[in-house]
């Protein structure tokens, strides 16, 4: 008799986080023989979902029974980041209802709405299968939500805890990027009886990232592309434009360093989140744009060349789980310059969890909030051009060691496996 597939649903607030970090996992356990349903609501880069689960399909065809449907798209009508009564509910009944047709083995939510609603779905999905799938739910970073100040930021904040702590026997485990997130949720009782563990992130495609992906002509040619010459020290930030990931910080250090470094570029890849209440308005675009050692391409796919034409990364963020940017970057063999929070401070930790200097792991951190730091550090980079490339081959030995997608998509597939015996 033919043992029938095991089914994961991997559910998101938006199709974007999916298709961006989801996809390694994906395609290994489409390889180890699961069948894996994306779950998010309509909207941007949905498309590309859909591209990427038929790309998996079609790489199975030949190894695998049932490859033409071993990957599958479901649409979640959600309304994004909303936890009001009556939105939840909404949310909570298409869940529900998606996940009794699919029949999962395990359900892997990503980010605190689906985290909740998955929660808040079990009851009536596992009494509709007879049976309990395994939940687990992963905190990707504490968000804007356990970021906010004022009596609304408290107020969200105190709602999130009560929603987790109340469903929290529901979840089977939680997975967290990095210690301090675990170490958060465990003192305010949020998890519960679940397992906990932290899986570094969701890791990069080492083999695809590499230092030299571009030769020099191509170099030059790309760099024009986006406005660069040939002389220019480009400094890249890639993220969404909100301002928890120190957008105000970086431009504050490029209109700072302008005089002092001409040949300084700083690179700012992202657009902003209309979603994310924290997200830059039309306004601060306009008045931004003005700085002239400062380009914005706006969104780009192909984040590979853009690394390939920097010549180091800065994220100077608030919190993060752990930022995939930068790990990119440090696989093409970037130095990063980052903040000593949580999620960006783990690129500077061992395994072991000590910090590290520089020179051995290729992250210089500084404090967050405040740009002369900032400031700082990306210009004694910028005046040590051997210093770059010591920090960059430091950056791209710890990525290949420590953040390689398939060693990550492993950890989580054997969680998965352990959980469901």
């Amino acid at each position: 008799m033919t043992q029938t597939a095991p089914r994961i649903c991997l559910v998101s607030h938006i199709a974007l986080n999916l298709w961006l970090f989801r996809r390694p996992l994906t395609r290994m356990l489409a390889e180890e023989g699961w069948n894996v349903t994306f779950i998010a609501p309509e909207g941007p880069h949905m498309d590309h979902l859909h591209q990427a689960a038929a790309e998996i399909c079609t790489a199975m065809e030949g190894i695998r029974d049932n490859a033409a449907e071993c990957v599958t798209v479901r649409t979640w009508p959600l309304e994004r980041g909303s936890l009001a009564p009556s939105a939840a509910l909404r949310g909570t009944r298409a869940l529900e209802s998606i996940l009794i047709e699919e029949k999962p083995d395990v359900i892997h939510t990503f980010t605190h709405q689906p985290n909740i609603l998955g929660r808040l779905a079990m009851r009536k999905v596992s009494r509709a299968l007879r049976r309990r799938p395994v939940l687990i739910n992963a905190v990707t970073g504490l968000g804007s939500c356990f970021l906010g100040s004022g009596l609304k930021g408290v107020a969200v904040r105190m709602l999130f805890y009560q929603l987790y702590a109340r469903t929290a026997s529901k979840a089977r485990a939680v997975l967290f990027q990095n210690e301090d997130d675990r170490l958060y949720f465990e003192y305010r009782r949020l998890t519960g009886s679940a397992r906990t563990a932290v899986i570094r992130g969701s890791g990069v495609d080492t083999e695809r990232l590499r230092p030299g992906l571009l030769g020099p002509a191509a170099r030059k040619k790309f760099r024009a592309s986006l406005g660069l010459k040939p002389d220019h020290v480009v400094c890249t930030m890639a993220a969404r434009l909100i301002h928890d990931k120190g957008v105000r910080e970086i431009l504050l250090a490029a209109r700072s360093l302008g005089a002092a470094l001409p040949e300084l570029r700083f690179l700012i890849v992202g657009e902003p989140d209309p979603g994310n209440p924290r997200s830059l308005t039309d306004e601060d675009m306009k008045t931004f744009s003005g700085l002239g050692n400062v380009l914005f391409p706006g969104w780009r796919e192909d984040m590979a060349d853009v690394w390939a034409a920097s010549d180091m990364a800065v994220l100077p963020s608030y919190r993060e789980g752990l930022p995939v940017s930068l790990q990119e970057a440090m696989a093409c063999g970037l130095p990063v310059v980052t903040t000593d929070v949580p999620g960006c401070r783990e690129l500077a930790r061992s395994p072991q969890g000590e910090l590290l200097p520089p020179e051995t792991c290729g992250a210089m951190l500084v404090p967050a909030g405040a740009w002369p730091p900032l400031a700082e550090a990306i210009g004694h980079l910028v005046s040590q051009p051997e210093l770059r490339t010591s920090l960059g081959q430091a950056a791209r030995n710890k990525a290949v060691q420590e953040f390689d997608a398939r060693t990550i998509a492993r950890q989580a597939i054997d969680i998965y496996a352990e959980l469901m015996r």
